[in-house]
Formats: structure tokens, C-alpha cells, sequence
């Protein structure tokens, strides 16, 4: 994420290591919201108080059996 603010360029660095080094171990928990994607059959639509999609979508997949992947190099 490009950013001129160092803390908040820290934190991105940090936080999508995070998230790399958990799908090499298997599956990562919750995924950026900035971007993300998955396959429309795995879909469960949202009750209307859910306001963190973000982990909450991904576990769901997760739960039915697939994994959720951290890809740096994606786009």
C-alpha cells in the first residue's frame, strides 16, 4: 500500500506479513476490506448488523472447507 505516512506504512507491512506467513500455515484469519475475493458459490449473504465482512466472509468459506489465501503478488 503506498502511503506517505511511515506508521501507517508500518502497520500495512506488518499487517500483510501477517497474513502471508498464516496462509503458508493454512488459511489466514479474516482478510484485508480494501480488496478481496472468493468464489460466488461460496457467497452466504450477510445479516444487516454484520459490520466486519471482511472476517467474517472469509471464516465462513473457511467453515465449509476451503482456505483463505494472502497472495502479495495478486494484482
Amino acid at each position: 500500500m503506498a502511503t506517505q505516512n511511515q506508521g501507517e506504512a508500518a502497520y500495512w507491512q506488518y499487517q500483510s506479513n501477517v497474513k502471508y506467513k498464516e496462509s503458508l500455515i493454512g488459511s489466514t484469519i479474516g482478510s484485508h476490506g480494501a480488496f478481496y475475493t472468493f468464489r460466488t458459490k461460496l457467497f452466504t449473504p450477510l445479516e444487516p448488523e454484520i459490520i466486519n465482512d471482511d472476517f467474517i466472509l472469509p471464516m465462513r468459506i473457511v467453515l465449509q472447507g476451503y482456505a483463505s489465501i494472502y497472495e502479495p503478488r495478486m494484482l
